[in-house]
């Protein structure tokens, strides 16, 4: 029997669109390759470029009212959530440990529970999940978040003030 594959467009964002595949047989190791190569997310612009396409201005908004954060730090809390998310895609497998700050902007964007799904389908091709209340967030923090700002980014957190992890996980 030869595999039948039937694609229908199932969402489309800008000039991207994924597709919806089903398969009908009983798979075989090089179906189950296929298939597994198809579900790789394949994205037609880089992962900066969707992300500054990303329009946080609602969530900011509710930061803001949320925290009393206004200008440099509002900015500064922007800044250091869009290089978690960065974070997130250059290293997908780890789980990263936020600081408090980059928390708050991501609690507040999950709130905008449509805008969160296709900003987290636009950017990773699947939703970015947070897990809360994970035991060693502060192990973690010290050990994978803070080195990862640096290298990456070449940003200190515990210069910025900003060195208290988060009680979650993404």
């Amino acid at each position: 029997m030869k595999m039948k594959i039937i694609y229908r467009p199932l969402l489309h964002i800008g000039d991207t669109s994924r597709t919806l595949l089903f398969v009908y047989e009983r798979p075989t190791m090089e179906s189950l390759s296929i298939m597994s190569a198809l579900r790789q997310p394949q994205f037609d612009t880089s992962f900066e470029s969707r992300l500054a396409s990303v329009d946080l201005t609602a969530v900011m908004a509710h930061v803001a009212t949320d925290t009393g954060l206004g200008g440099t730090d509002l900015a500064r809390a922007e800044l250091l959530y869009r290089q978690f998310l960065t974070l997130k895609a250059r290293y997908p497998a780890t789980q990263m440990v936020p600081p408090k700050l980059v928390d708050e902007v991501w609690h507040a964007h999950i709130t905008f529970t449509r805008q969160y799904f296709l900003d987290c389908d636009l950017l990773f091709g699947e939703y970015l999940h947070h897990s809360p209340d994970l035991a060693d967030s502060v192990s973690s923090f010290e050990q994978v978040t803070l080195p990862a700002y640096q290298a990456e980014f070449g940003v200190n957190l515990k210069a910025y003030g900003i060195a208290s992890a988060a009680s979650c996980a993404g």
